[in-house]
């Protein structure tokens, strides 16, 4: 029996590319990374370890970005021409990036030419295995039956043509489009045949019926199911709307169609039952379309759209007039506000110019409008997006006086510079669903308002993506605060390869804030700078409050001033009204860097002293740290001020590797109390598996003394655990002013390995517990200070050592307590207790000096000194 399948023809669309960074791999190896740089899908979608010299496997694997963009293929540069990949013969021999490139299936407007009528009434034949005529009527002159249509630009036919052309080769082979369909029960009965061989189901679909494509067989699997799916060419490029009804080529775009219909009767003398055309009627049938070209490198793809129902522009549907009113009409705009009052309204009908003339042109595609910039444009007043908005800067700038966008559902605006004045308050601000802004130049100069908070992405929020933007924003000293990007409350907020610029005048500096939302920063650039002194003025370049999720990675943070705050990175958490604990976040940092640099550091007689912290993370965090660098320099410091590279608050949680600390301070000779490369308070726990801390000794000219808590590597206080785990001593040193680790009395210290050094107290200065296992502890001359030894130990603290070196460059003993009495004739600093076992101690004098508490030297003590020691010593090496 035959049945009966015509063609016709449709269109759509535009282009997009999508690139981004590498970083190498492991020394030896040559890396390929294959990017895909699109929002919905992360960053690297794959790479490739091979030895220098050699090809990559190619393969059909692509990021799966959703049905809007088509891939073009694998490329050596972000630009439209850059050279595409021959992975038959192009060799590596350093780490490369491969950049996706994409061709966007968009929407076009609809063709004056586009007038269906019928003068056929009879379509060809085709022998297609079932029929589906659920729609459709007899007629006198026409079979009954069903359209499945769908649309191709011209452009993209073109684009896609020109692949073949590329660097790798010509192929004859030119852009097929066309449909595959299959009777609905011939499919039920493959799939029960696949389930009885255990088949993965969810991978079939049905597909082209040829050689496998994109590395999956979705055509069927044994001899007996190769039948079920039939392919339907619709190529053509010389069809027109005056010859062929169902195959339009018009100058935009095609429409194409696939009836699927059956004949009146068997035979000239037969004629179907009632009961058999009902038959037919109930008989489903299922049908794609498809496109196949040939990539920039060589390969063979396939991609399809599915029937998505008779109103779904994108898929098929099953109406001419319904695929026609999904064309959109463009109206062009002399007002951009009038454009977005339509836009509300989904109509184009206030459309008052051409397109030599407008600022603005716009379609609506569904519940979508569609706005595009046409010219450099300013406008005075607010604008509210009610609907879903997709708004193309195109390349030009938006100048908002003292105004707004705001946006109540999803919305996307990108490519372009989008520019404030001096009294706006915010530039966009977003409570919808989904928000993307992408390639925009965000500038505010001279600000004036109380707080600016440029992106404002507030309670409703699904998620915001910011991705490749600038912001440049100077505030003036009327400012009190001073924001970049600020979620509140959102799902979640992506921001990727950003640099934020922001000159404040004294005020308080956000680049990124977050409360109450996830939060992703990777590959940005932060840069925030004071031009005016004043007091109680803070930076925070980014913060994660009250956030459940927060990570950064391959982020450069620099602060330069001198505010009254400062923090390159601050997680915290705070109690909700009626809470009994505290929200527990999951923090982490991979390649991030800080630096701060500050003059004139000093105190203030305000209630809260000056502070400089390169992280803090703060109230019930668990933090993941690795390659971490923080560099802090304070010129002209005088004062107690607190510093520390990374400060820890109330049952923060971190674990850290590769962490890179340096904090000096130049044109000073004067101690800073809580000058520390890592601080630890408030039963927070710290894991640290490898470093390098340096925190610069300074001069006390006071005659006070060193203290505890000023200038250590690691300082440990209220109840916090420290834990030093290094897989070889080289892989952690830390370096203090007074010493490189410090604890409180009721903090608590473990040390399987590293070096540790200062030129005062050495290694350690512990007035607290500790268990140490390993490592190398030691003092080094430094001109002006007093050398106290390379292991020191005060208090009640109870310290176990073994397997460890204590060593002094001038001072008299390696190991020492002291005790002094206070001016009422009362000790000071109590009577710790120090087991000593399987280690080695050098001191000029002494190996170890007791003045308080009890040393025990047990099996394995060896001393190198002119006295092995003196004061209160248990010697058990000979028993």
């Amino acid at each position: 029996m035959k049945r009966i399948i015509s063609v016709l023809l449709i269109a759509a669309l535009a282009v997009s590319m999508f690139c981004v960074s590498f970083s190498s791999n492991a020394a030896g190896e040559i890396i390929v990374k294959f990017h895909s740089n699109h929002s919905s899908v992360a960053d690297v979608f794959k790479s490739e370890s091979i030895s220098s010299g050699d090809t990559v496997d190619s393969d059909y694997d692509i990021p799966d970005v959703g049905e809007r963009f088509i891939f073009k293929g694998w490329y050596y540069g972000k630009e439209d021409n850059a050279r595409a990949v021959n992975f038959a013969s192009d060799t590596f021999s350093e780490d490369t990036d491969i950049y996706a490139h994409w061709a966007d299936a968009g929407v076009v407007k609809p063709d004056d030419s586009d007038v269906y009528n019928t003068n056929r009434g009879t379509y060809d034949d085709f022998d297609l295995a079932g029929v589906q005529v659920k729609a459709g009527e007899f007629t006198d002159t026409e079979n009954g039956g069903l359209r499945f249509i769908a649309s191709l630009s011209n452009s993209l036919l073109s684009e896609l043509d020109a692949l073949s052309d590329s660097t790798v080769g010509i192929y004859n082979s030119r852009v097929e489009y066309g449909f595959v369909a299959a009777r609905k029960a011939a499919v039920e009965s493959w799939k029960a045949y696949g389930t009885s061989r255990n088949y993965d189901l969810s991978e079939y679909k049905i597909g082209y019926n040829d050689t496998n494509v994109n590395g999956v067989d979705t055509t069927a699997h044994d001899e007996n199911y190769q039948g079920i799916v039939k392919n339907i060419d619709c190529t053509a490029s010389d069809y027109s709307q005056s010859n062929i009804t169902d195959h339009k080529k018009f100058d935009d775009y095609r429409l194409y169609t696939v009836a699927v219909t059956y004949p009146r009767a068997k035979s000239d003398s037969e004629e179907y039952t009632d009961e058999e055309l009902e038959a037919f009627k109930n008989a489903d049938v299922a049908v794609r379309a498809y496109l196949r070209y040939y990539d920039a490198n060589g390969l063979l793809r396939t991609t399809y759209d599915d029937y998505n129902g008779i109103d779904s522009y994108g898929g098929l549907c099953t109406s001419y007039q319904l695929t026609k009113s999904k064309v959109v009409d463009v109206g062009y705009y002399s007002s951009l506000s009038t454009a977005v009052s339509d836009a509300n309204s989904l109509v184009v009908t206030s459309a008052d110019s051409t397109p030599e003339n407008a600022v603005c042109s716009m379609y609506i595609s569904g519940s979508t409008a569609y706005l595009r910039l046409l010219k450099n444009t300013s406008v005075s007043q607010r604008l509210s997006f009610d609907v879903n908005a997709d708004f193309n800067l195109n390349g030009y700038t938006l100048n908002n006086g003292a105004e707004r966008i705001a946006s109540k559902l999803s919305f996307s605006m990108y490519k372009g510079t989008y520019r404030v004045n001096s009294s706006a308050q915010t530039f966009t601000y977003h409570a919808g669903a989904v928000s993307i802004l992408k390639d925009i130049n965000f500038e505010a100069e001279g600000l004036t308002v109380e707080n600016f908070f440029g992106v404002l992405c507030d309670i409703g929020c699904d998620a915001v993506y910011i991705v490749d933007c600038n912001f440049n924003i100077r505030a003036n000293s009327t400012v009190k605060t001073c924001n970049g990007t600020f979620f509140n409350g959102s799902h979640c907020g992506y921001v990727t390869g950003c640099n934020y610029t922001i000159e404040t005048a004294g005020n308080r500096a956000f680049a990124i804030y977050a409360t109450g939302s996830s939060l992703e920063v990777d590959g940005c650039d932060i840069a925030i700078a004071e031009t005016q002194e004043k007091a109680n003025a803070n930076a925070f370049p980014i913060t994660a409050y009250n956030s459940v999720r927060a990570s950064v990675k391959n982020t450069d943070i620099s602060i330069t001033g001198d505010y009254n705050e400062e923090c390159g990175v601050v997680c915290q958490q705070t109690k909700k009204a009626g809470d009994a604990n505290y929200f527990s976040c999951y923090f982490s940092a991979e390649k991030l860097n800080v630096s701060i640099k500050t003059d004139d550091l000093y105190p203030t007689s305000e209630e809260s002293p000056t502070l400089v912290f390169g992280m803090k993370i703060d109230k019930e965090e668990t933090a993941s740290l690795n390659d971490v660098t923080i560099n802090i320099e304070a010129q002209n410091a005088t004062g107690d001020v607190p510093v520390s590279g990374i400060i820890c608050f109330k049952n923060a949680d971190v674990k850290a590797s590769d962490i890179k600390i340096d904090i000096a301070r130049t044109n000073s000779q004067e101690d800073s109390y809580y000058m520390n490369g890592i601080s630890m308070y408030d039963n927070s726990n710290l894991l640290l598996t490898s470093a390098n801390i340096k925190v610069q000794p300074v001069l006390d000219l006071r005659g006070g003394g060193a203290g505890v808590e000023q200038n250590v590597g690691i300082g440990a206080y209220g109840n916090s655990t420290v834990t030093i785990d290094p897989e070889k001593d080289e892989d952690v040193f830390i370096q203090g002013g007074n010493a490189a680790l410090a604890n409180g009395t009721d903090a608590y210290f473990k040390v399987t390995g590293g070096n540790f050094c200062s030129p005062t107290h050495g290694g350690a200065y512990f007035g607290g517990n500790a268990d140490i296992t390993g490592g190398k502890y030691y003092s080094y001359y430094m001109a002006g200070h007093t050398e106290e030894g390379a292991f020191y130990v005060t208090h009640n603290a109870i310290v176990n050592i073994s397997n460890a070196q204590l060593i002094t460059a001038e001072a008299s003993r390696a190991l020492r307590t002291r005790n002094n009495k206070d001016a009422n004739g009362n000790m000071v600093y109590g009577n710790p207790v120090i087991n000593v076992s399987n280690s080695f101690l050098k001191g000029l004098k002494y190996g170890a000096e007791i003045s308080s508490g009890t040393v025990y030297l047990n099996s394995g003590v060896t001393i190198q000194a002119k006295y092995d020691y003196t004061g209160n010593v248990v010697d058990n090496r000979n028993n």
